[in-house]
């Protein structure tokens, strides 16, 4: 994909995004974004898992759910975020490739994603541990 369409579809996505109450300018760069079915597990057990887009950016990332489904000119109306320097990532989840697994160290609640497939998934666990790698060295 060009790199010019693929970030004028970013910005159209991201400003179809209802609800959040910070500056998506200043969580940095958007990395990634993409519809996952999402399960999240808290200290009740396992909620069934609903389709979110959910958008990866260097500082936090952010779950959504779509509004007019099927409609031309989707939404998204921001329903949770995991900041970037809580976030804790579990590569493997029921040994499904497509399944990866977001936790936050501010509380004890995982987010299970479900990817269309393994590429997508890989591609997540990469860039969300390299933002993770980058983190940790300027901490060092």
């Amino acid at each position: 994909m060009c790199l010019v369409p693929k970030r004028c579809n970013d910005m159209m996505n991201l400003g179809r995004l209802q609800g959040f109450e910070g500056k998506l300018t200043a969580q940095g760069k958007l990395l990634q974004q993409d519809t996952f079915y999402v399960t999240e597990q808290d200290s009740g057990g396992l909620s069934r898992p609903k389709e979110r887009r959910v958008f990866l950016f260097e500082q936090i990332v952010i779950f959504s759910e779509l509004l007019r489904k099927g409609s031309l000119t989707p939404g998204y109306m921001f329903k949770r975020s995991i900041k970037m320097n809580y976030l804790i990532i579990e590569e493997i989840v029921d040994d499904d490739p497509c399944k990866f697994a977001l936790m936050s160290r501010e509380t004890s609640e995982r987010v299970i994603l479900q990817a269309a497939n393994p590429e997508i998934q890989q591609a997540w666990i990469q860039d969300i541990n390299q933002v993770l790698d980058t983190q940790r060295d300027f901490l060092n």
